[in-house]
């Protein structure tokens, strides 16, 4: 399906919220892998941040143009492609690039990128991975919550954590909830912050209302 320019704008705003927000506010972890602070592959830990750094700042020239500017949407879109074929590339060879490989923060990385990617293999992939990881107390729950509503979204599906939000009329709309009078419980049951920190966390970050109507009570 061939997504309009506008439509593909507000995808992209909806992304950016999940992940820049998720991985700014990690919780407490279990357990620190030595993995994490000595990598296998530094060269690719090294790419994979670079390409991160290109993400955010990419993503942080469009929230200054503002998130209705076509010409910075492009940008993205065309980041997100290209990102999206080395990442296949990346993954055909390792798979994920997990902690092992990369550390902790080059993961985060490849994370960042997967929930930016239109790949929804890549999704299904890393989602995998990092519901293993997050077990082992080696990613936030932030993660698995951002990746998983981004993935049932792609599917047609309603998110289940509460971390979507769409740019509609000025205002952050958040997206079709499964079963909205359990969201609560689901978040705290996954260790993710209450959904009003979240929310405001969002308010901040993109200097733009939430409209209210749309959180569960």
């Amino acid at each position: 399906m061939t997504l309009t320019l506008p439509r593909l704008l507000a995808l992209c705003a909806a992304l950016a919220c999940v992940a820049s927000f998720c991985l700014a506010q990690q919780s407490p972890q279990k357990k620190q892998n030595r993995s994490a602070n000595n990598p296998k592959d530094e060269n690719l830990r090294q790419e994979l941040l670079r390409m991160r750094d290109a993400d955010q700042a990419v993503r942080a020239r469009m929230n200054e143009a503002g998130w209705q500017n076509e010409a910075r949407g492009r940008e993205v879109i065309a980041l997100d492609a290209a990102n999206t074929k080395r990442l296949r590339e990346i993954f055909a060879v390792h798979g994920f690039p997990g902690i092992e490989l990369v550390g902790k923060d080059g993961a985060e990385a490849a994370f960042t990128m997967v929930l930016h990617s239109p790949s929804t293999d890549l999704q299904k992939r890393s989602l995998a991975y990092l519901t293993k990881a997050w077990r082992r107390g080696e990613v936030p729950p932030e993660a698995v919550a951002g990746l998983t509503d981004t993935f049932r979204h792609r599917q047609g599906k309603s998110q289940i954590y509460g971390t979507r939000f769409e740019i509609l009329g000025g205002k952050l709309v958040l997206g079709k909830i499964k079963d909205p009078a359990r969201l609560h419980a689901r978040r705290a049951k996954l260790g993710l912050m209450p959904l009003g920190e979240y929310v405001k966390g969002l308010e901040e970050m993109y200097k733009m209302p939430v409209e209210t109507t749309s959180i569960p009570r």
